[in-house]
Formats: structure tokens, C-alpha cells, sequence
């Protein structure tokens, strides 16, 4: 499972620059035009959505903005044969929201290239869905959009013995910290259980290097204020001494900027501070997951709401859900549990018609102690397994009860 979506990014650059952000599948995630972003920022703003791995110009010579910006992220350029002509750019921004030329020149490069590698994706997809392989399909296209020299069964082969040796280095890793008994007695358990652990060490990771990105973007935004005061200190006894209109100007100009760098500095602290609260409640989860039944939260079992989430949980065989609202369901979403989940924890109460419908064990979450983040819930093995055990068994006498009556 990727941590991160793959990005493709168009990029109008000048003094208004433009971006628009699509992930591979051709989905537009965000398009913007401001004055406010270097290329520091724009960094962090299209990291924090995904991965960089096509950056997309409607030039035929590749702007060093853009050029810097590539060779910062190590994704791969797209660029037209000749420079795109207005109505082709036109034709490609066509039904999508955009407010100016700027965005309609970022969107189109972004739509280009996304046509250019279509035809590839297509090829991979149909390759993977051959080889009943295509939960590889994000890390093969991201191989092959960075790497040259590779076809698709190299690319394949690659990832597959790169994700084995993951999974057994992080099961050794878990193994030699546990205890004798644990060794020989819960292998199975401690199997599970590992992958659960790697899967938050990994996001943990993933969260405390964008924190550092943050930090280091901050104090890039310290510096270029504390420029800016010192220019703005300048401006003032040139003013003092021989006051006009353009020098006037130049000085409201340097303090909207420093306002604006203060104010996104602000920002980074709050962002930063998030991330950090993140990472604390995810090494609060890892290190309590031997004595705890892990819980993958949904707010609902919609579609939507289940295709969004499940990138990240990655809900498989035995997994237990917590669901705040189980009242609003999809076909979809029961179709892709079925045979796959059997207990859902839930908030918000549903009608025994419904939970009859729906065929799982459904259990209060008033029956629990959990602990809980924006993702996952911790509740105790021993007292999960208690009133599974008991939910389980009454649903059997009403089943039974229900079949004689009729």
C-alpha cells in the first residue's frame, strides 16, 4: 500500500503562479493561482497532498522554475514538442473550475500530461489484472515514472521482493524485541501483530519527516522575514530623508509581505504542532497493540467513505471496524466487507431489522474503554473477546429462535 497518492502537477510559474495537482488516475485534487508561494513552499503545499512523481509545463523550453522544482522532487518531465497554442489549452482546461489564465495554463499541462501517460497506465493495469497482481499497480507506476530502463515484469518483480523483504525484516525486528513464550506460543498473533505495528511505524515516520520538511520550511520563512525587516528599516530612513510616491509604495508592498510571511509562519507552527500530536498518538498505539484489539475507523459505511479510508486502513480478512454512524450503508461497501469483517463497534445506534440485514456482530462502543485518533481505536483484547463471545452467542439463539417460529 503506498503511504502517499502519486501526483501529477502542472506548474504555470511568474509572479502569479499557477499549479494544478491530479493523481494518476486523472482526478483533479487541487488547482490555485497566488503570489505568496516560492518554490520552498509549493513544495510543501504539493507534498503535504501526495507524492511529486510528473511535473507537467506547456512549454516546449523548460522554465528553470519548474526545472529546479524537478530536480527537487525527482519526478519525471513532461513537456509538448512545441509550446501548447491557446485554443489546445482551451480544449484541455474545458469543463473544469478554474478563475484565470494562470490556473487554465496549469491545468492543461497537468491534463496533457496525464493523456501522454495514459496509454501507459492502461498497459500496466491490464498487465498487473492478467497476473492477479494489481494491489501493485500505484508502486509499479511510480517505478517506472522514476526509474529508466525498466519494463513492466522488472518493475513488478522489483517491488514484489521489495515489499518481502520489508515484511520479513519488520517481523524480525518484532520477533527478536518479544519474549521466549511469545516466540513460541503466539506466532500467529505475533505475526498480525507486527504488520499492524509496521503499518503505524510506517505513518509514523512518514508524519515526523513532514514535520521536519515543515520546521525546515519555517526557518526558511524566518529568514526571508527577517530580510524583508531590514529592507522595510532601509525604506524608512530613505523615506525619512527624501519622502515620494514610489518609495511610498515599495514600503507598503514590504510590509503586506511581511504580514503575509508572518501570518504563514504561523501556519507552519500550527501545522507542525498537529503533526506532532499525530506522531505521539500513533507511538501511544504501536506500543500498546500486543494487549489490545486494534480498531479501523470508518464515520460511515458508504462508499465514498469507504474508498477514501481504506487506503490507509487497508481493511482485510478478521480486521474489526468502528463505525460512528452504521445507519447510512452502501451495497458497495457491504459487498467488499462480506467474508471479510465479522464485528463492527459502533456509535451511533441501528435498528436489530437493519443489523439482521447487514449480518455482522454489532457491538456499543459504550460496552468499551477505548482509546482513539482520527484513524484507529485501541479497546482490550480481553474484554473485546468477552463481549464478542457473548454478542456472537445471542445472535445465534435469536437466529435459531426466529427459524422455528417461522
Amino acid at each position: 500500500m503506498q503511504d502517499k497518492q502519486l501526483l501529477i502537477v502542472g506548474i504555470d510559474p511568474g509572479t502569479t503562479l499557477g499549479y494544478s495537482v491530479f493523481d494518476i488516475n486523472g482526478n483533479v485534487l487541487e488547482t490555485n493561482s497566488t503570489k505568496l508561494l516560492n518554490l520552498d513552499l509549493l513544495t510543501a503545499r504539493l507534498t503535504s497532498l501526495g507524492r511529486i512523481v510528473v511535473i507537467g509545463t506547456d512549454k516546449r523550453k523548460v522554465p528553470a522554475f519548474i526545472d529546479k522544482l524537478r530536480r527537487k522532487s525527482g519526478a519525471k518531465l513532461i513537456t509538448p514538442s512545441e509550446d501548447l497554442k491557446k485554443e489546445e489549452k482551451s480544449r484541455l482546461a474545458s469543463g473544469y473550475n478554474i478563475k484565470n489564465t494562470h490556473e487554465k495554463d496549469a491545468l492543461s499541462s497537468a491534463v496533457f500530461s496525464y493523456n501522454k501517460l495514459k496509454p501507459l497506465f492502461t498497459k500496466i493495469d491490464s498487465y498487473l489484472n492478467i497476473c492477479k497482481k494489481s494491489k501493485y499497480s500505484n508502486s509499479v507506476k511510480e517505478l517506472l515514472l522514476t526509474e529508466n530502463n525498466l519494463n513492466i515484469s522488472s518493475a513488478l518483480e522489483l517491488v514484489e521482493n521489495s515489499m518481502l523483504k520489508k515484511k520479513q525484516k519488520s517481523i524480525m525486528d518484532v520477533v527478536r524485541v518479544l519474549p521466549e513464550t511469545d516466540k513460541v506460543d503466539n506466532s500467529k498473533s505475533t505475526t498480525e501483530e507486527s504488520s499492524e505495528s509496521l503499518k503505524l511505524k510506517r505513518k509514523n515516520f512518514q508524519m515526523e519527516r513532514e514535520v521536519k520538511l515543515l520546521k525546515g520550511h519555517a526557518v526558511s520563512l524566518k529568514n526571508e522575514l527577517a530580510r524583508y525587516r531590514r529592507l522595510f528599516k532601509l525604506l524608512e530612513k530613505k523615506i525619512s530623508v527624501s519622502p515620494n510616491k514610489k518609495a511610498k509604495e515599495i514600503l507598503r508592498f514590504r510590509e503586506k509581505r511581511i504580514y503575509s510571511l508572518t501570518f504563514q509562519i504561523e501556519l507552519m507552527k500550527k501545522e507542525s504542532s498537529h503533526l506532532n500530536d499525530k506522531i505521539s498518538s500513533l507511538n501511544l498505539f504501536i506500543s500498546n497493540l500486543n494487549n489490545n484489539i486494534l480498531l479501523k475507523k470508518l464515520d460511515t459505511l458508504s462508499w465514498q467513505e469507504f474508498l477514501k479510508k481504506n487506503k490507509v486502513l487497508n481493511i482485510k480478512q478478521d480486521d474489526v471496524l468502528f463505525v460512528n454512524n452504521p445507519c447510512i450503508v452502501s451495497d458497495k461497501t457491504l459487498d467488499s466487507l462480506k467474508d471479510v469483517v465479522n464485528v463492527i463497534v459502533h456509535n451511533q445506534d441501528t435498528s436489530r431489522k437493519l443489523k439482521d440485514k447487514l449480518g455482522f456482530i454489532f457491538i456499543d462502543s459504550k460496552e468499551f474503554d477505548i482509546t482513539e485518533n482520527e484513524l484507529f481505536g485501541l479497546v482490550d483484547k480481553e474484554m473485546f473477546n468477552k463481549v464478542k463471545n457473548n454478542k456472537g452467542l445471542l445472535n445465534t439463539i435469536i437466529k435459531e429462535y426466529k427459524s422455528k417460529k417461522e
